[in-house]
């Protein structure tokens, strides 16, 4: 939109629309392009996720499912550290007391929230999906 239609739309006065124009570009909300004849303003990705409800969503599952796979990576690992330490044998000789459970606690923990997360997306995803379907 250019200033004229800005101003016109909201009902306030072409300095007032420029002045808070110029915030939000520095903010990088907003973007201009310069025209033939007009420079036209439009949100740019950041502005769109604080306006546009089904952006935000977008970056909450795609948080969501970053972190539930970050938890099960690591704490599949963390089972693997404590199943390495109980399936090492001692030298003969030797005796060890019991194992460290801690990597184990902490694993199956992890893998735990991991998979609820991941439960939590589906739910939310397949919500979106219907949600998008209901016309208003």
């Amino acid at each position: 939109m250019t200033l004229t239609e800005l101003s016109r739309e909201l009902n306030l006065p072409k300095s007032t629309i420029h002045d808070n124009l110029l915030v939000l570009i520095d903010a990088d909300l907003v973007k201009s392009k310069r025209g033939s004849k007009w420079v036209y303003y439009e949100l740019t990705y950041k502005g769109r996720i604080l306006v546009d409800p089904k952006e935000q969503e977008k970056v909450r599952i795609l948080v969501l499912l970053s972190f539930s796979s970050v938890c099960i990576i690591v704490g599949v690992f963390e089972v693997y550290k404590f199943l390495r330490v109980v399936t090492t044998p001692s030298p003969p000789g030797v005796a060890y007391g019991p194992p460290d459970v801690t990597p184990l606690i902490i694993g199956e923990t992890l893998v735990t929230i991991g998979l609820y997360s991941f439960i939590k997306f589906w739910k939310l995803r397949k919500l979106l999906k219907l949600a998008s379907n209901i016309k208003l």
